[in-house]
């Protein structure tokens, strides 16, 4: 077949309005396929929050070019002739639903990729939390919303009823691996230091490359696509090549080709979608031996072996291209798959190995499924429902930290909003009918395809067996992948893409299905408009109703926050250089533009929270009012950032981290202000963080710090308590049985807290608040020396932790710098209350050099301070 057959259509001059809807339907597709996974921004995300900037173009794109296609079908079925009665397709629906799947076996695939789309529909339905699971977690974000399931559903539909021809599927296949190539390309480049985009790992300073994706393991994920399209395209066309000529340029032609984007995905270092194409490539060979014998299988191995030739050249080369003095990779970052999936395996630290990482997210995701804990204002949980429909899509991570015991160095549950597990993800988020759906989905299409190459192989044509041993092949590699990855708008694209051409297998491999049919052409178009509406006026009705609703959804869902992103594209940038005034004023105008973006509210709350530490003009932001002026700037900005933390909550943040945040800063405004209200709205706060995050403990110690601050002893007791059979007698457990010490000593029973403090020291010794406690009951006690004893040994452990700080902190380290001047500020006190106590006891020689000595630390050039 020469190649204007393949990708030529004679009707391509034909004036066919029909015609020209189904072409600009195809080039909706193509241009899906395209630009979805080049589209980028590298604009920066840290500390503010974004939404992500490499996946947030993506699914805009996406969601406009599926809203157009909908138009477009809608459009192009009005002006189709002949229309049948809704009440007629209704009713030929169950009874003639059994005669549809026998009389073709690929029917069934795509009656159960309806079927998994309404169980995600259903899930919505029952969902803990409605608007999480229409919008996102983050709005506008590449989750499994609604939004986004029904726009891939919506995609997988109308390439089902529109690809009907070869050429078209030809047009298509081509565009993924020219985009398969040009994403592998630039990966490569990366890799090479020859990045220009400034995107991904050209950012992070990882040896892990990224290309237009943003993260290695979408970029792996994506590339399984484009690699078997390539292997199975090649070897389509090296078939058919007539001359040994030919045959040999096509061969190195698709060497070079699968050759690039091997070498990508090596690259990526992501241990899934490396496993899958090995696995697949296994399945690939044993099903070409069966399908087309040894003889020509060999053949057919000559690509993808002559591919990992190019791409360990490729490696090869790796030292004479990238120049050391242009390497911007850092050592401890060039670390080889095998030497970290080592390091994963003989690691016991959960927090160093994210293969032990991964167990624990799998192990605690089913402890989830079988529990099916209560969520926060939660109807679901511990029911028939929840179990049947789950919590609703993009509940993953509410329902994850319920059971979640895995401690991170933060001390705090490792939270994740996916458990690199598709069909556990399903299973939590939609329930046993979402599970039973996308599994029988996935293995239906294996099933299917095998089941038709052992019973039809010797009937089959080239093309047909091609056909049926790629898609068990990428399949299978999908499967294996998605046991591992995460699932993201490039790779979901051409996984329904794959789907609805796996559902036309009859029409699209059949040998008469190369021309376009353009019937009709001699009917009036206002006839056929006129005959169709009248005649199905309820069916039309209803198009024009999920039209515009579609409309609005993409309008106030889709374009608006575009709108409101580049408003505030610039604010990390002006946070870096201290203009705190104009982050506001871009944040207040995106929050007008699109108040459902509630990472704007949370974002004006960290400004407000940074602003409070530093010297800016309080009248330029929002302190201006007669209410805000009876408070001073530091209670002004944390009254501010406090009131920004609850808007993001009524806007639908659904993260225990900002609750958190508010009760943390309505603690302190209680204190500063003795506010009844705010150490109410505290408390819920701290409840409702608790609920969500029931394990982590250290959450659970700060809550008890509040109660106490409130003067709440009791309740305190009854957190600690908590916190303690969640620790049980480890070292952790110093915090809160500090705490519970110093609660009765609060009350007046030092013999009890004495006691319980005697337990922590046990568990460790070096815990210099107690023995600072310890002085401070014994000077209430009149044992002078006793509290200088103890207080003596609270210095000696504070000084040492503080001088081992000194000596390895870097100036970088923002996090470290704030731990060593709190260090820094508490020792000054210290040495300052034993001067107090020497003072008492009449040393004033030993006052005075107390004294001089918290003042040596003051005027020391630390980089805490930033003196001298």
């Amino acid at each position: 077949m020469r190649l204007i057959d393949m990708f030529g259509n004679k009707s391509l001059h034909s004036h066919n309005l029909v015609y020209l809807l189904a072409c600009a339907i195809e080039f909706c597709w193509l241009a899906i396929i395209a630009l979805v996974p080049m589209v980028f921004l590298a604009i920066p995300d840290f500390p503010l929050e974004l939404p992500k900037t490499v996946a947030f173009p993506k699914i805009i794109v996406f969601r406009t070019l599926v809203f157009l296609m909908l138009v477009l079908w809608f459009l192009k079925c009005l002006l189709t002739s002949q229309p049948i009665s809704l009440l007629d397709q209704i009713k030929n629906i169950f009874p003639d639903i059994g005669s549809f799947l026998k009389n073709d076996l690929f029917r069934l695939i795509g009656f159960l990729a309806v079927l998994y789309f309404l169980s995600v529909t259903l899930s919505t339905l029952f969902s803990h939390n409605i608007r999480m699971s229409l919008w996102g977690h983050i709005p506008g974000s590449g989750g499994q919303s609604l939004y986004n399931l029904l726009n891939y559903g919506i995609l997988f539909l109308i390439i089902g009823f529109n690809l009907r021809h070869r050429n078209q599927l030809l047009r298509l296949l081509a565009t993924i691996i020219v985009i398969g190539v040009l994403v592998s390309g630039y990966a490569v480049l990366q890799y090479y230091d020859l990045g220009f985009l400034g995107v991904g790992s050209e950012q992070d300073g990882l040896d892990r490359v990224t290309s237009t994706m943003g993260n290695p393991v979408f970029l792996g994920s994506f590339l399984i696509f484009t690699i078997w399209v390539s292997i199975m395209t090649g070897l389509y066309i090296s078939i058919l090549c007539n001359s040994l000529k030919s045959y040999w340029i096509n061969l190195v032609t698709w060497s070079l080709v699968l050759g690039l984007q091997i070498t990508a995905l090596i690259f990526t270092g992501s241990r899934g979608p490396i496993l899958a194409i090995l696995i697949s490539f296994f399945a690939f060979s044993v099903l070409t031996i069966f399908g087309l014998g040894l003889k020509r299988a060999l053949r057919s191995f000559l690509i993808p072996v002559l591919g990992l030739v190019v791409s360990i050249g490729l490696i090869s080369v790796d030292d004479f291209i990238r120049s050391d003095a242009n390497d911007t990779y850092s050592n401890a970052s060039n670390v080889g798959i095998g030497q970290r999936t080592y390091i994963d395996i003989y690691s016991n630290d959960v927090v160093a190995s994210s293969l032990l990482q991964r167990i624990g997210i799998v192990k605690t995701s089913l402890l989830v499924i079988l529990d099916r804990p209560m969520l926060i204002n939660n109807m679901t949980g511990h029911t028939l429902i929840s179990h049947v429909f789950g919590y609703g899509p993009e509940s993953f991570q509410m329902a994850f930290m319920q059971r979640s015991g895995i401690r991170s160095d933060s001390k705090i549950p490792i939270s994740t909003n996916h458990p690199h597990n598709f069909l556990l993800h399903s299973w939590i988020e939609t329930g046993f009918f979402g599970f039973i759906s996308i599994f029988g989905l996935v293995f239906s299409i294996v099933i299917v395809c095998i089941y038709r190459l052992i019973r039809y192989r010797n009937s089959l044509t080239t093309l047909q067996l091609i056909f049926l041993i790629g898609v068990v092949s990428l399949i299978l590699g999908r499967i294996v992948e998605q046991s591992f990855g995460v699932a993201q708008v490039p790779d979901l694209v051409l996984f329904w893409i794959t789907v609805g051409i796996i559902c036309k297998y009859g029409i699209l491999t059949d040998e008469t299905s190369t021309k376009l049919s353009t019937s009709n052409r001699s009917v009036p178009y206002i006839a056929i408009v006129r005959k169709a509406i009248f005649s199905q006026p309820i069916l039309w009705a209803i198009i024009l109703f999920v039209t515009i609703t579609f409309a609005l959804v993409l309008w106030y869902k889709t374009l608006i926050p575009v709108l409101a992103f580049a408003q505030s594209s610039d604010i990390n940038n002006d946070f870096s250089n201290g203009n705190f005034v104009g982050v506001v004023e871009s944040l207040q105008d995106s929050l007008a533009t699109d108040p459902s973006q509630y990472l704007y509210y949370s974002n004006l709350a960290y400004v407000y929270a940074a602003a409070a530490n530093s010297q800016i003009n309080i009248e330029n932001i929002n302190c201006s009012d007669v209410e805000m002026n009876a408070l001073d700037s530091n209670e002004c900005f944390r009254e501010l950032a406090y009131r920004s933390y609850l808007s993001a909550i009524h806007a639908g943040d659904t993260r225990w981290e900002t609750r958190y945040k508010a009760a943390k800063v309505a603690t302190e405004i209680s204190v500063l202000l003795q506010s009844e209200p705010r150490a109410l709205d505290a408390i819920r706060l701290y409840d409702e963080t608790v609920s969500m995050v029931p394990t982590a403990y250290l959450i659970k110690n700060e809550y008890a710090k509040s109660l106490m601050k409130f003067g709440n002893s009791s309740l305190a007791r009854g957190v600690l308590l908590e916190s303690l059979n969640i620790t049980g007698n480890s070292v952790v457990s110093t915090e809160a049985m500090f705490l519970l010490g110093l609660s009765y000593a609060e009350i007046g029973d030092t013999d009890t807290a004495f006691s319980i403090w005697s337990d922590a020291l046990k568990l460790n010794k070096d815990y210099f608040l107690i023995h600072y406690h310890y002085a401070l009951v014994s000077e209430n006690n009149d044992k002078l020396q006793e509290a200088i004893r103890y207080q003596s040994q609270a210095i000696e452990i504070l000084e040492n932790e503080w001088l081992h700080h000194v000596a390895s902190i870097l100036p970088s380290d923002h996090k470290g710098l704030k731990k060593l001047s709190e260090l820094e500020s508490s020792l000054i006190n210290f040495y300052e209350y034993r001067a107090s106590l020497y003072n008492k006891q009449g040393a004033n020689l030993r006052r005075d050099k107390d004294l001089d000595r918290a003042l040596e630390i003051k005027s020391q050039p630390t980089f805490a301070t930033g003196k001298k």
